[in-house]
């Protein structure tokens, strides 16, 4: 390969290793906020009012 080449895929590289971070991190963030919410048992009582109804 041509150091341009390489320079290139190091770019390329360097900007999917940033979005995956900032990906990982945002789950992360997003987990402990529903968490520290509590919003699957939200998300699930309406459902078991509806069914019950």
């Amino acid at each position: 390969m041509t150091p341009r080449n390489n320079a290139r895929i190091g770019r390329y590289v360097r900007w999917f290793n940033r979005c995956a971070w900032t990906a990982f991190v945002l789950a992360l963030l997003s987990i402990a906020y529903s968490l520290a919410i509590d919003e699957p048992a939200t998300v699930i009582q309406p459902a078991i009012q509806r069914n019950s109804a």
